[in-house]
């Protein structure tokens, strides 16, 4: 059963949380925003992109030719097109100029027509492998599996034991932006390589729970064997 589409406020609200998260924790963002640094290639495949899709493109280690992105929510689309938001529109803007063809996708992973078969030098992944688990989640890494060439690479940005009031996991759940089940990394790592994949960097740090509300964040880039 597919979520809720999430609506345009509730993308717009975190979009914003999310800028005022980097700024007030520069040292964590770094760390972020430092893993872009291994997704390459001429093909770059986002997966549940949401709305920092163009965020993340300036820190890439190549520029691709072309750069997708997948989002079940058509509202986090809308958000990345028409947002007059300055962060947003700066990084656009960067990747307007850079020549990238840019496509993106409405549509449910796990649903998606197998035209992206062997499409894609890299896969990202930020904030979106933990949200599966089971049956699901061995779907969508056959899924990511098949869309990347042979010796492919697959970076995954994990955020790690929340720390969020019942309001704000009810609607994190409710419009498919967390899983219900808790994931530690370690097993999503272990997922991960099941899928047909492995792993090649693996890197933790540990945040202040009382100020950052999450307990860590995992990075890994992945290779497809």
């Amino acid at each position: 059963m597919s979520p809720l589409q999430a609506p345009y406020r509730y993308v717009a609200e975190h979009y914003e949380h999310t800028v005022r998260v980097d700024d007030a924790f520069p040292e964590i963002a770094d760390f972020v925003y430092s893993s872009f640094r291994h997704v390459r290639g001429d093909a770059v495949l986002n997966l549940g992109c949401g709305t920092t899709f163009y965020d993340y493109f300036p820190y890439f280690g190549t520029v691709p030719a072309r750069y997708v992105g997948i989002d079940i929510n058509q509202s986090s689309l809308d958000y990345l097109k028409h947002s007059d938001h300055p962060r947003l529109l700066k990084a656009r803007t960067i990747t307007e100029r850079r020549g990238s063809a840019i496509e993106l996708i409405c549509a449910d992973v796990l649903t998606c027509t197998d035209r992206l078969e062997s499409q894609f030098d890299c896969i990202l992944g930020v904030g979106f492998f933990g949200t599966f688990s089971g049956g699901r989640r061995d779907r969508l890494m056959k899924t990511a599996h098949r869309w990347l060439k042979p010796a492919g690479r697959l970076v995954k940005v994990t955020w790690h034991g929340p720390h969020r009031t019942p309001e704000q996991t009810r609607d994190k759940h409710k419009y498919g932006f967390d899983n219900e089940e808790e994931v530690a990394p370690e097993e999503l790592v272990a997922a991960i390589e099941k899928g047909g994949f492995v792993v090649r960097e693996n890197a933790t740090l540990l945040c202040d729970p009382q100020t950052y509300r999450w307990d860590k964040i995992q990075i890994c880039t992945f290779e497809k064997v």
